[in-house]
């Protein structure tokens, strides 16, 4: 009995510090689990605290951005609106620039158109006055070709009628030719080819159908004279002929004479024409 009873006892001291281990068993495991569930809570509210501070500072970082991005924008607006503005005030220039020289333009058109209507007159008046001086030069202008032409007339006559040797005494006779010739010329230019003039130079020079007239016969007579060949005579002219036989000649009288039809020569104009 007392031996069952030891059994029972130690049975029971068994069950009691087996029942005391577990309880200590479940306390450590409760005490870990606290220390784990609290660890894990703990962590779990770092990381939630560590997402709101990155919320944050993200949060922060966009509004920067977005601030920043209005100021930009805001600038470019206000810069835009400068620009415009001064885009405005330069073509309001340009504008004001063109109306007031389009307005001095027409002042001074206005001021020429004054000091034109002065000038005009004037112009009128000289125009006038010119008018009048040129009729008074053109009547005095047929005055002197009527005289010429009847002078002339006389003068061709003459040559017609008779041979007149062309000589030095005949100095008064010769210069009267020359004028003649001179004169009628020069009214050729303002009226009609004169019948006058072109019988005078018939007949110093011939007509034209083989008839040689006074001065180029003379011309010829002195080439002879003084052993200048025809195909000389061909190849100079009259005036470069006359004056080799001028300068060749030794009597003064004959160099007066070659003078003289050299003269004539230049007054009818044949000076630089070939026999």
């Amino acid at each position: 009995m007392k031996q069952h009873a030891e059994e029972i006892n130690i049975e029971a001291q068994a069950k009691k510090e087996a029942s005391s281990k577990e309880a200590e068993g479940r306390k450590i495991l409760a005490e870990a689990t606290a220390k784990e569930e609290a660890t894990m809570g703990l962590s779990e509210a770092q990381v939630m605290h560590a997402k709101a501070e990155a919320n944050e500072r993200q949060g922060i970082v966009e509004a920067l951005i977005i601030e920043k991005k209005a100021m930009a924008e805001a600038k470019g607006i206000e810069a835009n609106a400068e620009a415009k503005r001064k885009d405005g005030l330069a073509e309001a220039d340009v504008i004001k620039e063109k109306a007031l020289a389009d307005a001095a333009g027409i002042e001074e058109k206005a001021n020429a158109m004054k000091k034109l209507d002065g000038v005009g007159k004037e112009h009128e008046e000289f125009k006038l006055k010119l008018e009048k001086e040129l009729q008074v030069d053109l009547a005095e202008i047929n005055i002197q070709k009527a005289i010429a032409d009847a002078q002339a007339q006389v003068i061709g006559n003459a040559l017609k009628a008779s041979k007149i040797d062309i000589v030095g005494g005949e100095t008064m006779f010769f210069e009267q030719i020359i004028g003649q010739i001179t004169k009628a010329k020069g009214f050729d230019r303002m009226v009609n080819n004169s019948t006058n003039i072109q019988e005078i130079k018939q007949a110093l020079l011939g007509d034209g159908s083989g008839n040689e007239g006074e001065l180029l016969s003379r011309i010829k007579d002195f080439a002879e004279r003084y052993n200048i060949s025809s195909e000389d005579i061909k190849n100079v002219s009259i005036a470069n002929l006359l004056m080799t036989m001028q300068n060749q000649a030794t009597d003064k009288s004959e160099q007066n004479v070659i003078g003289n039809l050299l003269s004539l020569a230049k007054g009818l104009g044949i000076s630089g024409n070939k026999l």
